[in-house]
């Protein structure tokens, strides 16, 4: 007994020697688990429209519970961004993180990670009432299931980012925006009017409405709007426009022209997305409203309006681009997205500026297209887990506010939307989430914004021809539009 309590004693008395002269460190190894738990690690995201400063108070958070992360942001301009990724990919040196459009998902799916069941994570974690100690442990978190997604996000999320893999789907991105095409308009020009008491909330009203003679002597559509003699000036000597009543009609000079087309379509029935593909047409398990098909009839809407033979007649290709001639008072309503105002506020700080929900067809059916990008984590990353919490960690309520407080974007959270609907320059926005659609873009989304150009620029020539014809040349322009997209030439 005396030999055993003598031992006791000079083993408690070697333990307090070493701890008391930092020797701990070289005879006594923390374990593994702690080991890992603070290692450093660091976490790399490239993006393009993002500025720095946007990440920076999530970054904060996150550090605040994994103070041995570090998560830098690297901008690229937009026309070398992708060149940089795939090279960076190829030379195994990079990012973690990587932003993508939307409709580039399926593009970079074999590039991507898709979001674990579960993450191995570790925590600062401070124990003890009296005494607070700071330990380190490894903890096992759970990452969202494909059910998570569709509950939390946007509709059009899960269609985007959930891909299907071997035993069912994946998780292969998560957004923390998504932004919605919306009508600018220059409150000067409108109010110079004297007639126009607000910008429209209709395209074009139809006979058949009963309230039709009352919306259009209010002119609450934007057909009305843009035929009046204020708003579209045409100079009588030289049939030359000096001012547009709106961006809207042409290509290659109006911004986001493809999304603009879109929205018609599908504001009009047409499906975009079909079992087969891509699909401009009803759905043919639908009764069809019209014999019309309905991407034909929105491609000729859109159109008219760039045409001199017609009397809406208001936009021209030899105007200068479209943000560009909204910026210098040339026109009196542009559509665009939220980043729009953000670059309108740079260029013309003076413009009286104001910005509404995109008009529809039928505001009981209402819709317009969704244009956003997505984190996703590449299959090189060295620290997979950390970058998928990271995202995680990101996407939650309360931690998405930080961001998109920085960022002035609207949201890609549901919980979100009523918030945000209480913010005067999100609200345009943020109103329309809820029915905001994405489409499939085909295999080169690049190739898509070509396709609908020229198809845009196709449609245009055939402008003075009988209605017969010029529908069955705008069948013509959209079904080869259709077969480029749906094969990615």
């Amino acid at each position: 007994m005396h030999i055993r309590h003598k031992g006791f004693l000079i083993s408690i008395l070697l333990a307090i020697f070493f701890s008391t002269t930092g020797f701990s460190c070289t005879f006594f190894q923390p374990k593994a688990a702690t080991q890992e738990a603070t290692r450093p690690i660091e976490l790399t995201l490239w993006g393009v429209f993002d500025e720095e400063g946007s990440f920076d108070s999530l970054i904060g958070a996150y550090r605040a519970q994994h103070p041995n992360v570090s998560v830098s942001y690297r901008k690229f301009r937009l026309e070398e961004y992708e060149n940089e990724i795939l090279q960076a990919l190829a030379e195994d040196r990079g990012p973690d993180i990587i932003s993508l459009p939307n409709t580039w998902v399926d593009r970079y799916g074999n590039k991507l990670l898709p979001m674990p069941p579960v993450m191995r994570i570790g925590f600062q974690v401070t124990k003890g009432q009296i005494k607070k100690v700071t330990e380190s442990e490894i903890r096992e978190v759970p990452g969202y299931t494909p059910r998570d997604v569709r509950t939390a996000f946007l509709d059009t999320v899960g269609e985007d980012v959930l891909r299907p893999v071997q035993g069912g789907e994946a998780i292969f991105a998560l957004p923390f925006s998504v932004d919605t095409l919306a009508l600018f308009y220059n409150k000067t020009l409108l109010r110079n009017t004297g007639v126009i008491i607000g910008p429209p909330k209709y395209w074009a009203v139809s006979d058949d409405d009963p309230e039709g003679p009352q919306k259009k002597a209010l002119f609450q559509d934007f057909v009305s709007q843009v035929q009046s003699n204020r708003l579209t000036v045409i100079d009588p000597n030289t049939t030359q426009l000096v001012q547009s009543g709106a961006a809207f009609g042409a290509a290659k000079n109006i911004q986001r022209s493809a999304d603009i087309v879109a929205t018609l379509m599908m504001q009009n029935g047409a499906q975009m997305n079909g079992p087969d593909g891509v699909n401009f047409d009803y759905d043919k398990n639908e009764p069809r409203p019209l014999p019309i098909n309905p991407g034909v009839d929105a491609l000729r809407f859109y159109t008219d309006f760039a045409s001199p033979v017609k009397q809406v007649y208001t936009w021209s290709e030899d105007m200068p681009d479209s943000l560009e001639a909204f910026a210098q008072g040339r026109t009196a309503m542009f559509f665009g997205y939220s980043y729009h105002a953000q670059q309108l506020q740079a260029r013309a700080p003076q413009l009286k500026v104001g910005i509404v929900p995109i008009p529809q067809i039928n505001p009981l059916r209402p819709a317009v297209a969704a244009n956003y990008w997505v984190y996703g984590v590449s299959k090189k990353s060295r620290n997979s887990d950390y970058a998928w919490d990271f995202l995680r960690f990101s996407t939650q309520p309360e931690n998405l506010k930080r961001y998109l407080s920085a960022a002035k974007r609207p949201t890609a959270l549901k919980a979100l939307i009523e918030g945000q609907k209480q913010d005067a320059e999100l609200e345009p926005f943020a109103s329309q989430l809820l029915f905001a659609r994405s489409w499939y873009h085909g295999k080169n989304p690049a190739s898509m914004e070509q396709a609908f150009q020229d198809m845009i620029t196709d449609a245009l020539s055939a402008k003075g021809a009988s209605v017969d014809e010029e529908r069955a040349r705008l069948t013509t322009a959209m079904e080869k539009a259709r077969q480029v997209i749906q094969n990615g030439w």
